[in-house]
């Protein structure tokens, strides 16, 4: 009898163990933003980290923020998403109000369970006041109902952000060309992400072929692709050297003094960014080559066509670089693909 009952003990002992082990609460991941960087009037980069040993898969992870605190899924003002996984992942928050303090936390999902990191805050920097809005238009909506804002610069009105537009200003599609044989042989307007990674597209906006900018239509209605004399026309009144009608802005190659330096962004350049004085926010949008169509020098290049032709084939960029005070003047192949900066009409 005392036999059975011991034999009764150990089995629901055992049992005892399994239930509890089966039923043991698994490692919580751990999720943290490690900083919030480069912080401007109007953007900031936000990296966070995750690590979690469970078998469980992390589905999706990212960041909502607001400009108010306690933010979540439910009530937040924007988000970014990227895929599962463990590690670091950073984005940049653009189109930002200045002067305003914004809540951020890092999430990730696994198991349908949503989990957020510690909420931090951020205050964006107050607009120099040399940027001016462009008069009665400080923002401009394209067809694809992207939003951008403006600057007057130069007595000429831009769009500070590059063109992101997928369809002419008519409605009519452009191709979206991710082959690079397609991208090298096409004779029509095309557009392509950096690395065909729409991730690349908030920040920097779209590259675009020669084919679709002398269709006179890539710019929302109203405005245009800058010039080459509109580009000259910026980059005279800019630089601290050479001024208005000096010949060195009609040479090719390196030309001026300082003009990249007051055009570029103040962040999101390798090394160091520009002083960005008239708000005109020159981002490294990278290019795509028209020989084997690679995409190159995001971080480090911006590249932007001009609505002039040279010959038939070649028509003139202007280059600005990571490590070069000065802005370049380059005669390109239509088949290269640029960013894309509009002037009003």
């Amino acid at each position: 009898m005392r036999k059975n009952i011991s034999l009764i003990k150990i089995i629901a002992l055992t049992l005892f163990v399994a239930i509890f082990a089966s039923c043991k609460k698994e490692a919580e991941p751990q999720l943290e933003i490690i900083s919030i960087n480069e912080i401007s009037n109007s953007e900031a980069l936000v990296l966070a980290k995750v690590e979690y040993e469970s078998s469980n898969e992390i589905v999706e992870k990212g960041f909502v923020w607001s400009k108010q605190s306690g933010v979540n899924m439910e009530n937040k003002l924007g988000s970014s998403t990227f895929g599962g996984g463990s590690g670091e992942f950073s984005y940049r928050i653009v189109n930002l109000e200045e002067s305003t303090v914004y809540y951020v936390k890092a999430y990730l999902i696994s198991n349908d369970i949503v989990t957020y990191s510690k909420e931090l805050s951020f205050k964006t920097l107050e607009t120099p006041s040399n940027i001016i809005p462009c008069p009665g238009c400080e923002t401009i909506e394209d067809i694809d109902g992207n939003i951008y804002r403006t600057t007057y610069v130069a007595q000429l009105c831009w769009l500070v952000e590059n063109l992101k537009t997928t369809k002419y200003n008519d409605g009519s599609e452009i191709d979206n060309v991710t082959a690079n044989q397609e991208w090298k042989s096409t004779t029509s307007g095309a557009y392509c992400a950096y690395d065909n990674d729409e991730e690349n597209i908030e920040n920097y906006g779209m590259l675009y072929n020669y084919y679709a900018v002398e269709s006179g239509k890539l710019c929302p209605t109203g405005w245009h692709v800058a010039t080459d004399e509109e580009w000259k026309q910026l980059e005279s009144f800019v630089d601290s050297e050479f001024g208005p009608h000096t010949d060195v802005w009609d040479d090719e190659g390196w030309r001026g003094s300082d003009a990249a330096v007051k055009l570029k962004s103040e962040s999101g350049w390798l090394g160091s960014g520009g002083t960005n004085d008239y708000g005109f926010t020159a981002l490294p949008g990278g290019q795509r080559d028209e020989i084997a169509a690679m995409y190159q020098r995001k971080g480090e290049w911006g590249l932007w066509w001009s609505a002039n032709e040279i010959e038939a084939t070649n028509k003139y960029r202007r280059h600005i670089s990571n490590h070069e005070t000065k802005i370049a003047r380059f005669p390109s192949h239509k088949n290269s693909g640029y960013s894309v900066k509009c002037v009003k009409d």
